[in-house]
């Protein structure tokens, strides 16, 4: 039996899978060519809402440390994230007086020692709420702090949490205590006020943060604007990420605000 095949028949078929080759391979090369973009566009996203979030969270705590919210709830899309407070800095504080709620039952991450002057001297490890998507970390300390493939950013998202007048320099800090961490596509995390105690009696502060340079700017820049400021910077090279002030002329004031987080 002979086949006898068109040629024009032929010709069509091979054009059609022409086409659908030319088709493919175009499609390939878009995809290489935009994904990268498309994953960047998309990092990008993820870490605007962490940095929003992050935001939100500040307010909700905020309220707690003076009493207008006592516990919440906050739902918070990672998309592949992850939230915990497994990290922290630590906070050392000279003071004269122990603020009530800390007078003989310390916090668990609470190290006190009586020096030969009659003052306390406080170590603490304050736990920081960190949000990381994609090699890049948002930390809320007192502020909220920027580190990006492991590199701190300079410029924080807000400055720390600290007020000056012309006699008093007010350092707000939060400690995220529990042990919470999470992450996935969406969780919702539950905030509870635990304490607020004042150190109204404080003789210097030491702050030993990754973020020590943002910390030093922000104190310098409030300083800069008395003439005689309440308090001096002793200790502001941050090359062992240390920083420490110490009242002078006014009063030095500290404000820790325990939050649990579960």
């Amino acid at each position: 039996m002979r086949l006898h095949l068109n040629s024009r028949a032929v010709s069509e078929v091979v054009g059609a899978l022409l086409t659908v080759v030319v088709i493919v391979t175009a499609a390939g090369l878009i995809y290489t060519i935009s994904h990268p973009f498309i994953s960047g566009s998309i990092d990008n996203i993820n870490y605007r809402n962490a940095i929003k979030n992050m935001a939100e969270i500040k307010e909700i705590v905020q309220r707690m440390k003076y009493g207008s919210e006592i516990s919440t709830f906050k739902t918070i899309q990672l998309n592949g994230g992850s939230i915990s407070n497994s990290k922290y800095f630590t906070l050392r504080v000279i003071t004269s007086t122990l603020p009530p709620g800390l007078q003989g039952n310390p916090y668990p991450s609470v190290n006190a020692f009586i020096h030969a002057s009659h003052d306390t001297e406080i170590e603490w490890e304050v736990h920081s709420l960190s949000i990381e998507t994609a090699g890049r970390e948002v930390v809320f300390e007192s502020g909220i702090f920027l580190k990006e493939y492991g590199t701190i950013n300079p410029f924080p998202v807000s400055e720390p949490d600290l007020v000056i007048t012309n006699d008093t320099l007010y350092i707000s800090i939060y400690d995220f205590n529990g042990n919470f961490s999470a992450g996935g596509s969406k969780v919702t995390a539950n905030f509870r006020h635990s304490f607020t105690a004042i150190f109204n009696e404080t003789k210097s502060i030491e702050i030993e943060s990754d973020f020590c340079q943002i910390w030093k700017k922000s104190l310098e820049e409030a300083l800069s604007e008395l003439s005689n400021p309440p308090v001096d910077l002793v200790d502001d090279d941050c090359s062992d990420k240390t920083i420490r002030i110490e009242k002078t002329n006014g009063s030095l004031n500290l404000i820790v605000t325990g939050v649990e987080v579960s």
